[in-house]
């Protein structure tokens, strides 16, 4: 397993992953009645998620976790608050209709650096290839674990959902990205290539075929990327390059899921420390 992170790659992935959560707040985008209540706001917190000063104190209490976090000072109970702020956050955003899939992702690390936290307060150090030496390590390593399992879960989620007909229905997702391509607001120079590119997958089922079918292998087989370093970095440079298609063509762009690659993933930090001996 590539599980030997360093002190400096921990705190470089504590202060990307602290960027990254900050960048992504999710703020309420209206006040007021719940149009589409989500999660426990089914079961009377209503009055609390639509009160108007929700956003602010919710973004003051979550920035002075954060600021601990990422120092390290007690990281348990920073966690242990950012994930009740953010759980807080994103039911109030969805139950506004503000759905966004990077928050839920982000909600999955907050939960699995926590959960390693306590595993290896409960387990004790170096206790199997569940809990590591340290508990910074395990938190980080059932992260990488958490993102693995949430690709494939979406993999297999489509599968089962599709009625094993994800590839056969995949043409279908090209008729898809060209009426989304016409309705983008930004052009870009990449516009007539991906236009050109649609339309020959759409006169060409099967290249659609295959190339649907091999972002859903990816997502599947993501777990493999658990075996060490290498294959880590290696997953996270395809998959980063899968949202980054998926952008160009679907307009799903999914840049919290790219962020969260480049930390825990291909670890850029401990790739430029590579030929000074390591960080």
């Amino acid at each position: 397993m590539g599980t030997d992170w360093g002190d400096l790659e921990l705190l470089c992935m504590r202060a990307l992953f602290g960027w990254a959560m900050l960048r992504g707040f999710p703020g309420v985008l209206r006040r007021g009645e719940l149009t589409h209540p989500a999660g426990w706001a089914r079961w009377g917190g209503q009055r609390l998620l639509a009160n108007p000063v929700l956003p602010g104190v919710t973004r003051f209490l979550f920035e002075i976790a954060l600021v601990a976090y990422v120092a390290g000072l007690g990281e348990p109970v920073a966690l242990g608050a950012l994930l009740a702020i953010w759980a807080i956050a994103v039911t109030a955003n969805s139950s506004h209709g503000a759905v966004n899939h990077g928050h839920y992702l982000t909600g999955v690390i907050l939960a699995a650096q926590l959960g390693g936290w306590v595993a290896h307060a409960v387990a004790g150090a170096g206790t199997g290839p569940v809990v590591l030496d340290t508990a910074p390590k395990t938190a980080v390593w059932w992260t990488v674990q958490g993102v693995a399992a949430t690709y494939a879960a979406s993999g297999i989620a489509k599968v089962i959902d599709s009625g094993f007909g994800w590839i056969a229905r995949s043409p279908s997702l090209v008729l898809y990205a060209a009426a989304n391509l016409g309705t983008r607001p930004r052009a870009g120079a990449g516009r007539p290539r991906a236009l050109r590119l649609i339309d020959a997958a759409g006169r060409h089922p099967g290249m659609a075929r295959i190339v649907f079918g091999a972002g859903l292998v990816l997502e599947i087989l993501a777990p493999l990327s658990l075996f060490n370093r290498w294959t880590l970095v290696a997953g996270g440079v395809v998959l980063w390059i899968f949202h980054r298609a998926n952008q160009e063509f679907l307009g799903l762009a999914f840049g919290q899921y790219r962020m969260i690659l480049v930390i825990y993933f291909i670890n850029i930090p401990y790739l430029l420390g590579l030929p000074f001996g390591g960080i």
